[in-house]
């Protein structure tokens, strides 16, 4: 039989174990986030990311591939909201491993049109610390580096080669539009669709 003192430590472990992946799912350090070196496209330079202050207090992290078609579909979504919520989010760009040259990304940025930074996750040290998985995917942060939303731009995409006519749930604009109001994010996590970030 076990016995009581063994079920409560038990409970205790199981307790605290979900607390530290709670915690390692919803909130980031800034001076881990800080010291992530990314290569910036614009620049040519390694460069550190821009941790929000009192003139921008979010932070957006949208995860790419240039060969991934369900990303480019949401490129011109993404550059019109970085044009209406700029003065308050910091919008990053982020490609993860090293398939593609900085070269290539800089022709690929002027192709689409792109209006946010895009960074060079080399080491994917940054995706990984983020926990994304695929591509196209987002994680919004705080001014705290506190977890907003994570998951998929809106609920246009059913899978690959499958979509909807129209998006019915816009989710991060949603969680941009709630939080600069200083309101609940009901929904806070959605699974993203896209192509799965390899170990390139």
């Amino acid at each position: 039989m076990v016995s009581v003192k063994k079920i409560i430590l038990l409970f205790t472990l199981l307790v605290g174990w979900g607390r530290l992946f709670a915690q390692n799912d919803s909130t980031f350090s800034s001076n881990k986030l800080a010291a992530f070196k990314l290569y910036n496209v614009a620049t040519g330079k390694q460069a550190s990311l821009t941790i929000p202050g009192i003139s921008k207090h979010f932070s957006l992290f949208f995860f790419l591939s240039p060969e991934c078609p369900l990303s480019l579909n949401y490129l011109p979504s993404l550059n019109s909201l970085q044009e209406g919520y700029n003065k308050h989010v910091r919008f990053y760009g982020i490609i993860p491993g090293k398939a593609y040259s900085g070269k290539t990304i800089k022709e690929f940025a002027t192709k689409y049109d792109v209006q946010f930074p895009l960074l060079i996750d080399s080491l994917k040290s940054l995706t990984k610390y983020l926990r994304a998985s695929v591509t196209p995917e987002v994680i919004l942060l705080n001014e705290d580096n506190n977890l907003i939303y994570r998951g998929a731009v809106d609920d246009l995409l059913m899978g690959l080669g499958k979509r909807r006519i129209k998006a019915s749930n816009e989710f991060l604009k949603n969680a941009l539009t709630l939080s600069l109001e200083n309101k609940t994010v009901a929904i806070k996590r959605t699974k993203p669709k896209g192509c799965k970030i390899n170990d390139y």
